[in-house]
């Protein structure tokens, strides 16, 4: 839903200013009701927030972390984890609960990507091969596994980026 009023740009411009102002926390009014309200954390967890609806239902709530060896406070322990890498971690309620992690500026995205997917298959995620896209700056891979699907996309165009959306294979 904080996609749908939010573009990514716009979502890091506001956590950029938040994070260089003074300010403990802030909340925003955005288009639709919805509300942001930002919280400032303790490392490695740099700021938490959520999204409400005017009459207080949550519709996400999130991290955005400096890289660290172990995940940070927030990060679901079920989720795949990228060590050592600067990210956010969102997670939506409706209308379907849908799970993302990004990464950026990866050095070696290509080796990140690889061993990911193999970590993924290892525990029992089955990629759906015909799904695959790749390209010589992007790569997309889709798996799935107990009513899940899970999106592997890497791109190196620009900064180098990992992100992972999970979303449930059933309505």
């Amino acid at each position: 839903m904080l996609d749908k009023v939010l573009g990514p740009a716009e979502f890091t411009k506001i956590t950029r200013e938040f994070l260089s102002s003074e300010s403990r926390e802030q909340t925003i009014s955005l288009k639709n009701g919805l509300v942001l309200r930002m919280l400032r954390e303790t490392a490695p967890v740099r700021l938490s927030f959520a999204a409400f609806h005017a009459n207080h239902e949550e519709q996400c709530h999130g991290i955005v972390f400096d890289g660290a060896k172990t995940r940070p406070n927030g990060f679901p322990a079920d989720f795949p984890f990228v060590p050592e890498c600067s990210g956010s971690y969102m997670e939506t309620r409706t209308p379907l609960h849908t799970r993302t992690a990004t990464w950026t500026d990866i050095e070696a995205l290509q080796d990140v990507l690889h061993s990911l997917l193999q970590t993924l298959t290892d525990q029992g995620w089955v990629e759906r091969k015909s799904e695959a896209v790749t390209s010589p700056h992007v790569e997309s891979h889709r798996l799935e596994r107990g009513g899940a699907g899970l999106t592997v996309f890497g791109s190196s165009a620009g900064h180098k980026v990992l992100m992972l959306v999970e979303k449930p294979t059933t309505a």
